[in-house]
């Protein structure tokens, strides 16, 4: 169908997992892979394909692959992570986002999934170690400090949440 690009078929792929078409979103994937078998935007289509059609092995092995065309980029790695949390099985969707973390430290989204992942999981210290982990890594950026005041909050430290939030509006003018 898309003999000379994979981009078309992933965006048309995308709208129909977005329309939770997921089989023919999966079927497209398949056409799509079957002509772009090392393109990284065709392996991550499938594996979402795969994701979106419960086909939670699959999209495993997927994303592994996925990862071995990318290994700098946590991408595939947080995509496994959504996987696990499919799977309801947060200590694999935990270990999927600190390797993402270790791979890409600077990634945002890494790092946020992973906060917020510790905080669901009743890890709130380590949660907020992550998040001031985060501050010295990306000082410039308002996110460590604005998963800090939400961490606090938490916790009812309204005073340590506003003094942190406080610090990321200055930070994201």
């Amino acid at each position: 169908k898309y003999p000379n690009a994979a981009e078309p078929a992933v965006a048309l792929a995308r709208l129909l997992i977005d329309g939770k078409e997921a089989k023919a979103a999966q079927q497209l994937a398949r056409e799509t892979l079957a002509n772009f078998r090392e393109n990284p935007l065709a392996v991550d289509l499938a594996g979402q394909a795969e994701l979106a059609a419960g086909d939670f092995n699959q999209a495993l092995q997927t994303f592994g692959r996925f990862a071995s065309l990318v290994p700098t980029s946590a991408v595939p790695l947080m995509r496994q992570a959504e996987v696990y949390l499919a799977r309801q099985d947060a200590g694999g969707a935990l270990t999927q986002l600190r390797r993402a973390v270790a791979v890409e430290p600077t990634n945002q989204d890494a790092q946020l999934q992973l906060v917020a992942l510790l905080a669901k999981a009743s890890k709130p210290d380590e949660a907020l170690q992550q998040a001031l982990a985060v501050q010295k890594l990306l000082p410039a950026s308002p996110l460590g400090w604005v998963m800090e005041g939400d961490l606090r909050s938490g916790k009812a430290s309204y005073a340590a949440a506003v003094t942190a939030y406080r610090t990321a509006l200055a930070k994201g003018r």
